[in-house]
């Protein structure tokens, strides 16, 4: 017991350290401003590519209603409700995935840095940047998909015609394993993208901590963010949409910032060795 609150007190020590570092006021502050460039075309991929995986895309719809400012919203939603496949929405697309990709190579950048490696643009460097975009949107969708598919799936069982007692065992068990299931596939992208974002090679035990750090805050914070949208957002007269554009902001921060911490736990354990 005592080595493990050994253990736990220098990971806080490093991670108060790591805090203090001068690229911790600047990295973040970067990679939040390319992850929300990115987050608006990120949106528009998963509402175009939602209905193809029979999620309704009223789902998307109110998700967007609820998460952006109205005249954002007003945007976004058209598009998203153009039911054929033209010129103009296949050039959508390939703009979106091109904007994307801007806010994983923000994420090389920044791994290069805390990992004091140059940061090479080669073909290498391409194909890694289109698999994180790749990784990043189905983060961001299962993030979406989940609360989705919880109350459709909920719905289905409740219909089945089965004994009341199975029923309600079934809930249960869907109510326990939702979340330990959630949690190890953020963590399987957040590891993935910690691995093959520096520009060297990694060894994947090496992230370990840094990534578990990073899923465990990120799901605390989407939880508080999903709760002040749902129940909070709708009654804020004053601010009005300003106040979802603050939030929605504040939280792309607090997870840039908590993501490139994780980074430099990894680093700083890497160093160790």
């Amino acid at each position: 017991m005592s080595k493990i609150n050994t253990n736990f007190r220098k990971f806080i020590k490093d991670v108060l350290e790591l805090m203090r570092k001068p690229v911790m006021s600047v990295l973040p502050g970067q990679l939040s401003f390319f992850l929300l460039l990115s987050l608006i075309p990120m949106m528009l991929i998963i509402g175009l590519v939602a209905p193809l995986l029979s999620v309704p895309l009223e789902s998307i719809v109110d998700l967007i209603n609820s998460g952006f400012p109205a005249d954002t919203s007003s945007l976004i939603i058209p598009l998203l409700e153009e039911k054929t496949l033209n010129y103009s929405t296949i050039f959508l697309i390939i703009s979106a995935v091109l904007l994307v990709s801007k806010g994983t190579r923000s994420i090389m950048s920044v791994a290069s840095i805390i990992y004091g490696v140059e940061d090479k643009k080669n073909i290498r460097g391409i194909i890694k940047s289109i698999i994180m975009s790749i990784l990043l949107i189905l983060l961001f969708s299962f993030i979406i998909v989940i609360p989705v598919y919880s109350s459709r799936i909920l719905t289905i069982i409740n219909k089945l015609d089965l004994i009341s007692k199975v029923s309600d065992n079934l809930i249960f068990l869907y109510g326990v394993i939702k979340w330990p299931i959630s949690i190890f596939i953020i963590y399987i992208n957040i590891k993935i993208i910690y691995t093959i974002s520096p520009n060297k090679r990694i060894n994947p035990k090496s992230v370990n901590k840094g990534a578990i750090f990073t899923t465990v805050l990120w799901t605390i914070l989407t939880s508080i963010y999903s709760f002040y949208i749902s129940n909070i957002s709708s009654y804020n007269v004053y601010y009005g949409s300003a106040s979802k554009l603050i939030v929605l902001m504040l939280w792309i921060y607090l997870i840039s910032y908590i993501f490139v911490l994780g980074m430099s736990i990894n680093a700083n354990i890497t160093r160790q060795k």
